[in-house]
């Protein structure tokens, strides 16, 4: 399994049986060093590829009709290279239509070291626009924002500075709770400490009502990054999600 450093067996537990659900192997081999090659069993029909990377294992989940494609790549060295979109683009050509990530996944079971909390509100999709024009739909996208711009996410929360909304996140469902945190700062608002109060506050929200709280982002976002951290998330893994065409209107999974 894998080692959680700092937090209780019990959340670890959670966190390694629901990789191994995704990648429908047993919790126990879930962390086998090496890199493994399955078909979709916890992604469903998704319409891509999806690498997951922990430690000295790497495991990849591809609809069943690609796999003789990638019979290949755990003979490739460095593992690293599975993360990069080089390396898709050379095995599946013009399949290949978006890449997403690297992401880097953190973990919160403990609200004892997380700052007080600060006074939030929930947020109306309408005040939500001028964040989502302000940020651009990259950044919105990353953040865990549906693409339409409407507030479709579990709860939405933002925080205000003299009528202005400095900042916003979202608890999606991981697990059927909502527990998987996105987080947005306004351009104009950043490097005051904003986004970090709001996702302490929203992590302690998520640990109170879920037991556990979930953090993505980007491994190019140092930012985001450097809040996971600072909040005392276990860092826990990173993935690359690869669309594939034709008829690849699936989103990434954002797990």
């Amino acid at each position: 399994m894998g080692d959680l450093v700092g937090m209780r067996p019990e959340i670890s537990a959670v966190v390694d049986a629901w990789w191994a659900g995704i990648f429908g192997c047993p919790v126990e081999e879930l962390w086998r060093p090496g890199i493994h090659l399955s078909p979709h069993h916890g992604l469903g029909d998704y319409s891509g590829i999806y690498v997951l990377a922990h430690a000295a294992t790497c495991r990849i989940s591809a609809p069943a009709a690609v796999l003789p494609q990638l019979a290949e790549i755990p003979n490739r060295r460095p593992a690293s290279a599975l993360f990069t979109a080089e390396l898709w683009r050379e095995f599946l050509g013009g399949r290949v239509q978006v890449v997403h990530g690297p992401s880097e996944h953190f973990y919160l079971g403990s609200t004892a070291d997380l700052p007080p909390p600060v006074e939030v509100d929930e947020v109306p999709p309408s005040a939500l626009e001028p964040l989502r024009i302000a940020c651009g739909e990259g950044e919105w996208g990353e953040s865990g924002f549906p693409a339409n711009g409407s507030a479709e996410a579990a709860c939405t929360f933002g925080l205000w500075r003299a009528g202005t909304l400095v900042a916003a996140a979202n608890l999606t469902p991981w697990r059927d709770r909502p527990s998987d945190i996105g987080l947005l700062t306004h351009p104009a608002h950043r490097g005051r400490g904003y986004g970090f109060a709001l996702a302490g506050t929203v992590a302690r929200l998520a640990v109170e009502s879920a037991g556990i709280a979930r953090y993505r982002a980007l491994s190019s976002n140092t930012p985001s990054l450097r809040v996971a951290r600072r909040l005392r998330f276990t860092g826990y893994g990173r993935n690359l999600a690869v669309r594939l065409t034709p008829g690849d209107g699936a989103t990434p999974p954002r797990g």
